[in-house]
C-alpha cells in the first residue's frame, strides 16, 4: 500500500471490513470474496492534513489485547481488537477505528487522516465477527499471540531431530531405515547379532546386542574372556559394569520392569530370567553431559564349579541402549523409535539359521531326538567354555573334514597354511572326531 494508490489501499481495507463472513478456523471454508466501492482519492484529500487534535482520541495500540489476525488479500496482516483494525506496511501504520476513522501514522510519527471508511460501505463495526478474509491466506495464531510488526528480522529454523531425511542401510542380515549422514555398524552372525546406528558425532545413537556375557567371579574373567563380573545379576548392575570404565560418571536416575516380563518368559520357559529392567541414566563421555534409556534381561545359569568358583557366567540377552545429548532425549525419541522399528531380518539371515538348524536335526535317531533338540545356542556357549576351561582351540580339517580339538596355541605354531582353519561357531555344535596334542 503505497500513498499514490489510495484507491488500492481503500479496496484492501474494503475487502476485510465491508462484507458478511466468518472467523476462519481449520474446519470451515473461507468465505468467497465480495467487491465493493471504495473512497475516491478526491473524498480522501479533502479530509487528509487535518490537525493534529482531530486524532487524539486515536486509541493506543495495545498488541495484548488482540482478539484475532487476518491476512488480506495483499498479503498484509491485520491485528484486531475491540476499538478497531490496525496493520503495517512500507509507509507505516494503518490504523481504522470502530466508527470508521482511519489514519497513517508514517514512519516518522506523523499522523494522517484519510476519512470515515463506512460512508461509503455498509458494515458499521469492525469486531462484530463480519471480517472477510482472504480465499487463500489462513487466519495467524502464534501461541495464541501474535508478534509485534517491527520485530520482523528474525527467522526461523527446525532443529535436526525436525528435520530427517531418512535413507535405507543394508547388510546381509538386516536392513534399517536411518538418517543421512548417520554411520551404521554391525558385526556377528545369525547366532550372535550386534549393530550400531548413530550421527557422525557420535551424540545421538542407538544400540542392539543380541548375546551378552558376564561373570560371576572374577577370578573366571581370564578363562571366560569377559570384560567385568558381576555379583548381583541384575541389569542396573551389567550397565553400571558396561559404562563405567569409559564415563566420568554414570547415574541411574530411574528403572522399571518392562510390561513384556511374562511375555518374554513365555517365549523361553526354560530360561530362568534374573532380572529384566528398563533404566534412565545421566552419564558424562568424551566431555559431553548425555542421557539415555538401557535394558537387558539377565539370565541365571547353573553353577559350574571348577579350581572353587563358578565358570557358567552370567547370560545378558537382548542389550538395548539409546542416548542424546543431555535433554534432549525427548526431542529424538521419534527418530530413535523409527530407527528401532524399521529393523527388518534378510532372507540371507533366515536361511543361515535354516540351515544351523538342518545340521543338528537332519537324520536324527529317535533315541538321540531329545538330545538333539536343545537349545543350539547353549551348546555352542557350553562348548567354547569347554575349550576355553580345557585350554583347547577347536579346528577344522580342509582336508579330511573333522574338527579337531587342538591344545591352545596349535594355529600359531604351524604358521600360515591352508589345512587347518579355526571352525565356526555353528561347527561348535557338531562335536569333535579327536585331538591335536604337542608332542615334547
Amino acid at each position: 500500500m503505497k500513498n499514490s494508490d489510495l484507491t488500492a489501499l481503500l479496496l484492501m481495507l474494503t475487502l476485510m471490513c465491508g462484507c458478511s463472513s466468518q472467523k476462519a478456523a481449520d474446519d470451515t471454508p473461507l468465505p468467497t470474496q465480495t467487491s465493493t466501492e471504495s473512497l475516491s482519492e478526491s473524498s480522501a484529500s479533502e479530509t487528509s492534513g487535518l490537525p493534529q487534535e482531530s486524532v487524539s482520541s486515536m486509541p493506543h495500540i495495545n498488541y495484548d489485547s488482540v482478539t484475532e489476525t487476518a491476512y488480506d488479500e495483499n498479503g498484509e496482516l491485520w491485528y484486531y481488537d475491540k476499538d478497531g483494525a490496525w496493520t503495517y506496511d512500507e509507509n507505516g501504520m494503518w490504523y481504522v477505528d470502530n466508527d470508521g476513522n482511519m489514519w497513517l501514522t508514517d514512519n516518522d510519527g506523523n499522523v494522517e487522516y484519510y476519512g470515515n471508511y463506512y460512508s461509503d460501505n455498509e458494515s458499521d463495526d469492525l469486531t462484530d465477527g463480519d471480517i472477510n478474509y482472504s480465499a487463500t491466506q489462513e487466519t495467524v495464531y502464534v501461541n495464541d499471540s501474535v508478534y509485534s510488526p517491527e520485530n520482523r528480522n528474525y527467522s526461523i529454523r527446525n532443529t535436526k531431530w525436525a528435520e530427517v531425511n531418512w535413507t535405507t542401510f543394508e547388510c546381509p542380515y538386516f536392513t534399517l531405515q536411518v538418517p543421512e549422514n548417520w554411520e551404521v555398524t554391525w558385526d556377528g552372525n545369525s547366532e550372535n547379532l550386534m549393530w550400531t546406528a548413530q550421527s557422525v558425532d557420535e551424540y545421538v545413537g542407538i544400540q542392539n546386542i543380541a548375546h551378552g556375557y558376564a561373570s560371576k567371579d572374577p577370578n573366571a574373567m581370564t578363562a571366560q574372556t569377559t570384560a567385568f563380573s558381576m555379583s548381583y545379576g541384575t541389569a542396573e548392575e551389567f550397565f553400571r559394569k558396561n559404562y563405567e570404565p569409559t564415563t566420568d560418571y554414570f547415574n541411574i536416575v530411574s528403572s522399571v520392569v518392562p510390561d513384556d516380563l511374562a511375555q518374554l518368559q513365555a517365549a523361553r520357559p526354560t530360561a530362568a530370567i534374573n532380572d529384566y529392567r528398563s533404566i534412565f541414566a545421566y552419564f558424562r563421555q568424551d566431555g559431553v553431559d548425555a542421557e539415555g534409556v538401557f535394558s537387558a534381561i539377565v539370565v541365571y545359569t547353573d553353577p559350574i564349579i571348577i579350581r572353587g568358583y563358578d565358570n557358567n557366567p552370567w547370560e545378558i540377552d537382548c542389550i538395548v541402549a539409546r542416548w542424546a545429548p543431555k535433554d534432549e532425549l525427548v526431542n529424538w525419541a521419534d527418530v530413535l523409535n523409527t530407527v528401532a522399528g524399521s529393523f527388518t531380518y534378510t532372507q540371507y539371515y533366515g536361511d543361515e539359521w535354516l540351515n544351523i538348524a538342518r545340521q543338528s536335526t537332519d537324520g536324527r535317531d529317535p533315541i538321540m531326538q531329545a538330545f538333539e533338540e536343545r537349545d543350539i545356542s547353549d551348546s555352542i556357549i557350553q562348548e567354547k567354555r569347554s575349550d576355553m576351561i580345557g585350554e583347547y582351540e577347536r579346528v577344522y580339517d580342509n582336508e579330511t573334514g573333522n574338527i579337531y580339538r587342538a591344545y591352545d596355541g596349535f594355529l600359531d605354531d604351524i604358521g600360515e597354511q591352508n589345512r587347518y582353519t579355526p571352525i565356526t561357531d555353528s561347527q561348535y555344535a557338531d562335536g569333535y572326531t579327536g585331538w591335536i596334542d604337542k608332542l615334547s
